[in-house]
């Protein structure tokens, strides 16, 4: 948990987390970014919430939690970090895996580490698949072979969903 303060700490300090990147639609006046101060471990994000203002939002929520995560706030982080996830943030799934695995906001759960460090490490271009991918591998070894086949399964849907909110038209299918 140190480690994940430690990051948060230092990606608010030196700007440097992908989240901090603001996207530029000339066809939308700015406006400021508001996030849910809320946000639960049951968080659902509607499916067909994808373009513009809901990317900046999983932004801005990822950016609040980067924040709550520093503060020592790992309930809130959690809620936001799955609300981002789900809307298709990686960085928010590699934050959420890492509170999985050490139980920080949320009940630890390997299984659940495993699947939304597979859902970052899918993700081809991502800075940090690579270490998604170290982190899926080394949850597995906590997993029987029951449970990493389900979530092996749940990871394949989630990442499914997630890239169609990302990339809208361009969903994967098999």
């Amino acid at each position: 948990m140190k480690r994940l303060a430690l990051i948060a700490v230092l990606c608010l300090l030196t700007g440097l987390s992908e989240a901090t990147f603001e996207l530029d639609d000339p066809s939308r006046p700015d406006e400021d970014v508001k996030t849910d101060e809320d946000a639960g471990q049951d968080v659902k994000v509607d499916a067909t919430m994808v373009q513009g203002g809901a990317l900046q939002q999983a932004i801005g929520d990822f950016n609040a939690a980067i924040g709550y995560l520093a503060k020592g706030n790992n309930d809130k982080a959690f809620g936001l970090f799955q609300k981002s996830a789900l809307a298709g943030h990686v960085g928010a799934a590699y934050y959420l895996a890492d509170m999985y695995s050490d139980g920080s906001g949320t009940t630890q759960n390997y299984a659940e580490a495993y699947v939304w460090a597979s859902v970052a490490a899918a993700e081809s271009g991502n800075a940090d698949a690579d270490k998604a991918a170290h982190s899926r591998d080394a949850y597995a070894k906590f997993l029987s072979l029951e449970t990493l086949n389900a979530a092996q399964q749940r990871a394949d849907i989630l990442f499914r969903e997630t890239r169609a909110k990302r990339t809208p038209g361009k969903e994967l299918t098999n």
